[in-house]
């Protein structure tokens, strides 16, 4: 009886965090001050996965907090330090972390962070989105 309360509750958290994730849409969130710029003088880091079986949130960039479950920023070029937290769902277990990535953006490309466990830890890296070029880290093998 008490595994098919703590699995409802599950069910039901994941379903609120779903609606949450929906419903807090779908463009980026610039991170400098200033007017808005085109896509040729920005670059775009994305967030990777699947909600909620396995994703990859951006929470900080350069220090600066991004708000909740944001999944793409905006960036000017240049070096950016991008935090990131790693959720997995196994079943009813979770595996949760988060880590850093430092990435040198150049103007009118496209990022995305990725991550996994490997050897029992987290390791994340960041590729290009149009090459397929890991650009930052190291993508395991």
């Amino acid at each position: 009886m008490k595994y098919e309360f703590s699995r409802l509750i599950k069910i039901r958290y994941n379903i609120i965090l779903l609606c949450i994730y929906f419903l807090s849409g779908c463009g980026t969130a610039p991170v400098f001050d200033g007017v808005a710029r085109g896509n040729t003088e920005t670059a775009v880091i994305n967030g990777s996965g699947m909600f909620p079986i396995k994703r990859v949130d951006i929470v900080r960039v350069d220090g600066n907090n991004i708000g909740m479950m944001n999944s793409s920023v905006t960036v000017l070029p240049g070096t950016h330090i991008v935090w990131v937290k790693y959720f997995q769902t196994y079943g009813i277990f979770d595996i949760e972390g988060e880590g850093s990535v430092t990435l040198e953006a150049l103007a009118g490309r496209k990022y995305s962070i990725n991550g996994t466990r490997s050897n029992k830890k987290l390791v994340f890296w960041v590729e290009d989105t149009e090459t397929g070029t890991v650009v930052s880290g190291q993508k395991p093998e």
